[in-house]
């Protein structure tokens, strides 16, 4: 997991308090959790949080500070079956770091072994295409849900070639095409906006 998101902050400035943050692919000890919650909490917003492990929600409330548990929602649910029926507030900034990557198909790591067993266990083919399949099908459900203004990161997303691949690899020419731009892309991750200037692609 690379740590692109702990620049979102710097994109925003006000309160939000009509709008939310929304995480899909919750916190596994990295920090974005308690990232998000706190930035939530800084601009007036909700923060939702959305995980299928069932074990995510100790997670997060061990991780974010006790004074954001009554602006956070932990939502145990497959992130693709929410995003398609969302009706929530607007959406300021949304982060997908879920369904994970495989960086090494020639090689499978032990981890990512463990990954694709605990995805079969629960009925799911874990791979690259179905990755970057979930990302860009959960982007396509929540864009109608965003804000005029809004941000989207995404992790374990990189160039290879002039073009993008890992979890975003279709979410960035999507998003491109819907007339966001590119804001940041580097430490293995994206940010994308809609309604921002300081574009670098």
């Amino acid at each position: 997991m690379g740590k692109l998101y702990q620049e979102i902050g710097r994109h925003l400035q006000g309160s939000f308090a009509d709008e939310v943050i929304v995480e899909i692919g919750s916190d596994r000890w990295e920090g974005s959790s308690a990232y998000f919650a706190d930035l939530a909490y800084t601009h007036d917003m909700r923060f939702v949080s959305v995980d299928l492990d069932e074990d995510a929600r100790r997670r997060i409330y061990r991780t974010i500070n006790l004074d954001h548990n009554s602006i956070t929602e932990f939502v145990q649910a497959d992130g693709t079956a929410w995003s398609a029926r969302y009706q929530g507030p607007y959406i300021k900034v949304l982060y997908l770091d879920n369904f994970d990557w495989d960086w090494r198909t020639d090689r499978q790591q032990s981890m990512i072994q463990d990954q694709v067993q605990w995805y079969a266990d629960r009925g799911i083919v874990m791979n690259n295409l179905n990755s970057q399949t979930v990302h860009v099908t959960q982007m396509a459900n929540l864009l109608p849900h965003m804000s005029d203004r809004c941000l989207v990161c995404v992790d374990d997303t990189y160039e290879y070639n002039g073009v993008f691949i890992g979890k975003g690899g279709a979410v960035v020419p999507y998003l491109l095409g819907q007339g966001f731009g590119m804001l940041a892309a580097r430490d293995y991750g994206v940010i994308l906006g809609r309604g921002y200037k300081n574009i670098i692609v």
